[in-house]
């Protein structure tokens, strides 16, 4: 404030602009925020140009773009006593590439009580994925290891994103068979059916028991273990009987599911 021969003179300060750009690039639009940092007083106004042919007058207003480059921005401020100070930035909006789901897998094929499948993402243009196995389950790992229990055909489906969260799909399916028990076998030492059962392929469990009954629902056999299977002799050593037997076996998954499978089976010699 200056005086000088009774005339009272009043300086006011000339604002300084400046802002930042902000990018929030999504799938479905190119959105820009410009934060105003400028220093300026009260009640000033603000005139923006955003370099392809929009404007605005907010104090930091949006802006969404129709398609990626470089845009010549200004922003213009002027105080309430047309003091007034000009900013340009140019803008480079950038979208990422496109991304491409895709994946191998261990197998196409697995029994149920050996179904643990290995999954490599062979996704490119992704920083982020989700998985579902078809059976309930799903994740946001990478490279999944998923072990399957229910029988029939999976539809395995991995979603890929880029950091814009556009995305795309892949899908294959995965069968998982039932468990097979055979209906007969000969203990004659031929390197073929010679034991009932064997539990191949080696089985992926908790838990496993077997109990071998003869036509009366006698117990002739039990084990705890597929590896060591009934050979078709007595408990005296003495080689059973042709005819017709039952089973029941007791399996716990690694899921900690119960399964219980009961049938017959012939012994032949």
């Amino acid at each position: 404030m200056y005086k000088s021969l009774g005339v009272t003179f009043t300086e006011h300060p000339i604002p300084i602009a400046s802002y930042e750009p902000e990018q929030n690039i999504t799938c479905e639009e190119i959105r820009i925020k410009f934060q105003n940092t400028s220093i300026n007083e009260a009640n000033s106004t603000y005139y923006w140009t955003f370099g392809d042919g929009g404007t605005s007058t907010e104090r930091s207003p949006s802006h969404v773009y129709a398609a990626p480059g470089e845009y010549n921005t200004k922003m213009r401020v002027t105080s309430p006593y047309g003091c007034i100070a000009d900013e340009s930035k140019i803008v480079e909006v950038v979208i990422p590439p496109f991304p491409e789901a895709k994946f191998s897998q261990s197998t196409k094929i697995v029994s149920i009580f050996n179904a643990e499948v290995s999954f490599n993402n062979n996704s490119i243009n992704s920083t982020s994925y989700r998985w579902n196995f078809g059976d309930g389950n799903s994740t946001s790992e990478e490279n999944p290891t998923h072990i399957f229990d229910k029988v029939g055909i999976n539809k395995v489906k991995l979603i890929a994103f880029n950091s814009a969260n556009c995305y795309d799909e892949f899908e294959t399916n995965l069968e998982v068979a039932p468990f097979f028990i055979p209906n007969a076998f000969s203990p004659n030492n031929d390197g073929k059916n010679d034991v009932f059962f064997d539990g191949t392929p080696v089985l992926n469990v908790n838990s496993f028991d077997m109990q071998i009954f003869n036509r009366w629902g006698q117990n002739i056999y039990t084990t705890d273990s597929f590896f060591r299977p009934w050979d078709g002799f007595m408990s005296n050593g003495d080689p059973s009987p042709e005819g017709l037997y039952t089973y029941k076996i007791k399996i716990i998954s690694v899921k900690g599911k119960y399964y219980e499978f009961t049938g017959s089976f012939s012994l032949i010699r």
